[in-house]
């Protein structure tokens, strides 16, 4: 069903490079561009040899999206991390769907081996069983998968820029915000989180975990459901766990992507996990938009502390600005499950 392509060029430390780190896990799409990467990469052009709109990127990592390349993506430099193919007898956007559904992911697993030392065997990622459409595929299904595939299109967060600036320390009280930015007046650019929440509370262990769905059971939200995976752990609400109802905006408490999303459902709070309640629920989801936005992911990165796990503190995260705007955002509703969940039930139901 496809032609594999091969890396045309190479590229020193300093250039943008898209690289399987730098997908968003949950919608899909690139997130953000490296320049510490140096190697092998593909250059998008609009025809020839090289890789262009219609072909697909796959990962190693069956956890992370396939990238269909499209217009948006020419003239960016691609690591030969990737498996790039081109599709010769498969519609490109029947084959993007099927290999980022849940189910396409599983089986994208079973046939992904990484020889050790030696990354990823593409050899083995070429045996995918792809099912095929018929002549009756078309209209309203491909219309929604196209409408799905341009939402994963969302901004790429800002690259960091190295700045130099002379400043005295014994004039700043918080002298950790000024070496993390040129401009501190940024965090009190809007409303402060604790102004619009009831109550921010940190998770913490509760009770038996258990890999199994156990019967009354309550999943556990944790880092890895914050970043599109799903729960993998349940609870007994017997051990006193920090609940979480749908409405509530689940933050991560450690490490350095700004993951954020408004909760589905009842779920258990992980450790690593801040919940926010909401004064208006109905702000939940233009707040966990700006979260993961440019902006919010810029003030994240000033209010973080902590070399070995950067973290977030819960007054830091008390204070972390919102403008109104965001709050108020009057874009059309945006479907915001994960990209895995949202093919699945589209494709097989």
């Amino acid at each position: 069903m496809t032609a594999p392509l091969s890396a045309d060029s190479t590229v020193v430390r300093g250039t943008p490079v898209i690289t399987p780190g730098g997908l968003h896990p949950v919608r899909g799409g690139i997130r953000r561009r490296t320049r510490k990467y140096q190697g092998p990469v593909f250059q998008v052009h609009e025809s020839g040899n090289a890789l262009r709109p219609g072909d697909l990127l796959i990962p190693p990592n069956p956890d992370q999206p396939v990238i269909l390349v499209s217009e948006a993506h020419l003239g960016a430099l691609v690591s030969s991390s990737f498996l790039a193919v081109r599709p010769v007898s498969v519609d490109p956007l029947w084959l993007w769907a099927i290999l980022n559904c849940q189910t396409g992911r599983t089986v994208r697993g079973l046939h992904s081996i990484a020889i050790q030392g030696q990354g990823p065997d593409h050899s083995q990622a070429e045996q995918f069983p792809i099912p095929v459409h018929d002549d009756t595929w078309g209209s309203p299904l491909r219309s929604e998968l196209e409408t799905i595939e341009r939402s994963t299109r969302g901004d790429e967060e800002e690259a960091v820029e190295t700045w130099w600036r002379t400043v005295d320390l014994q004039l700043e009280t918080e002298w950790r915000i000024v070496l993390a930015t040129p401009n501190p007046a940024v965090l009190q650019d809007g409303e402060p989180l604790e102004a619009i929440c009831s109550e921010i509370v940190r998770g913490r262990p509760a009770g038996h975990l258990s890999s199994m769905d156990l019967p009354g059971g309550i999943p556990v939200a944790d880092i890895r459901v914050l970043g599109g995976g799903t729960a993998r752990r349940w609870v007994s609400p017997e051990g006193n766990p920090i609940v979480a109802n749908e409405g509530d905006v689940l933050v991560a408490a450690v490490g350095t992507r700004a993951h954020a999303r408004a909760a589905a459902g009842v779920c258990a709070v992980d450790k690593n996990v801040y919940a926010l309640r909401l004064i208006d629920a109905d702000q939940g989801p233009g707040l966990a938009r700006y979260l993961n936005g440019q902006a919010g992911y810029a003030r994240r990165q000033i209010l973080l502390s902590g070399v070995t796990v950067p973290a977030l503190k819960k007054t830091d995260l008390s204070r972390f600005p919102v403008p109104g705007s965001a709050l108020t955002d009057s874009r059309p509703e945006v479907d915001t499950r994960p990209l895995a969940i949202q093919l699945e039930r589209l494709l097989w139901s």
